[in-house]
């Protein structure tokens, strides 16, 4: 049951949680098939004060995003290890841009999306170099760095032109920070980490 709980939690909470019931009233609807005792410390977990600020800052960032993607909160350096296990080649960066920004049916998630996507197909196709190589010159890059004049599109031509970092977030005690980030970059590739529960300002802790 408890794949089932992770992957289905956050649903379970959007039908169960009513803002017109008090908590007592929220515990004592247990959703069928889940443990009333796991349920209970679930739903005082969405009501502590850091739950409810993580949450209102998680919001707060997406508002912020200028092309949404359908990525969920996988990175993409175990996305493509997945499909790289799956189809035997490491997709490259154009790939995963294709892969995250269509929704289930398969459409763009926005025009902007598919036009750039539709221009990552053709550099693709053309393509003589290995573009499973991660660089600012790969796929992306040539073509999300075409220069493009008008906000809110700068922004992204900007962030290509200077290259991309990989960013991890965690929210271990601050005690912890050093060795997590070390562990982040040294172990799993990324190029620098934070931690989320210790950082106000999330725009200025990834702009460092």
């Amino acid at each position: 049951m408890g794949r089932k709980w992770a992957a289905n939690r956050q649903s379970l909470w959007n039908e169960f949680n009513d803002p017109t019931k008090t908590r007592d009233e929220i515990i004592k609807n247990v959703p069928i098939g889940i443990d009333k005792d796991q349920w209970a410390r679930f739903v005082h977990y969405r009501h502590k004060p850091s739950t409810l600020e993580l949450c209102r800052r998680n919001k707060e960032i997406q508002s912020k995003q200028v092309i949404p993607h359908t990525g969920g909160s996988k990175a993409n350096p175990r996305r493509r290890n997945e499909l790289l296990l799956e189809t035997g080649k490491l997709p490259s960066r154009g790939q995963l841009y294709i892969e995250t920004h269509k929704r289930k049916d398969g459409s763009f998630v926005n025009e902007v999306a598919k036009t750039i996507a539709e221009q990552i197909e053709v550099v693709l196709t053309q393509s003589i170099v290995d573009e499973s190589e991660v660089s600012p010159l790969d796929v992306v890059g040539r073509v999300v760095g075409i220069p493009i004049d008008s906000e809110p599109y700068a922004p992204i031509k900007r962030s290509f032109l200077i290259g991309v970092a990989v960013v991890a977030s965690f929210g271990y005690s601050k005690e912890r920070d050093g060795s997590w980030v070390k562990l982040v970059k040294e172990e799993f590739g990324y190029d620098d980490g934070f931690n989320y529960n210790k950082e106000l300002d999330f725009d200025a802790t990834l702009s460092k």
